[in-house]
C-alpha cells in the first residue's frame, strides 16, 4: 500500500487522517502561545502537502 510519511493514501483513510489532522491545527490556534500556533502552521502546511499526495494517488489509480 502506497504511504505519505507513513500515512494511508487510501481515499477514505486519507479523508479520515486530514479531518483529523486539520481538527488539531484549528484547536492549536485557538491557544495563544506562539508555539502552539506555529505547530498549527506546520500541520496546516504538512496537511495540504498529504492532500497533493493523496489527489496524485487517486489520479495515478483512474489511468
Amino acid at each position: 500500500m502506497r504511504n505519505f510519511m507513513g500515512l494511508s493514501l487510501h481515499p477514505l483513510d486519507a479523508f479520515k487522517n486530514l479531518s483529523s489532522i486539520i481538527e488539531v491545527a484549528g484547536l492549536l490556534t485557538a491557544v495563544t502561545d506562539d508555539e502552539y500556533q506555529e505547530i498549527s502552521d506546520v500541520l496546516i502546511a504538512f496537511s495540504a502537502k498529504y492532500a497533493d499526495a493523496a489527489r496524485e494517488a487517486i489520479e495515478g489509480d483512474q489511468k
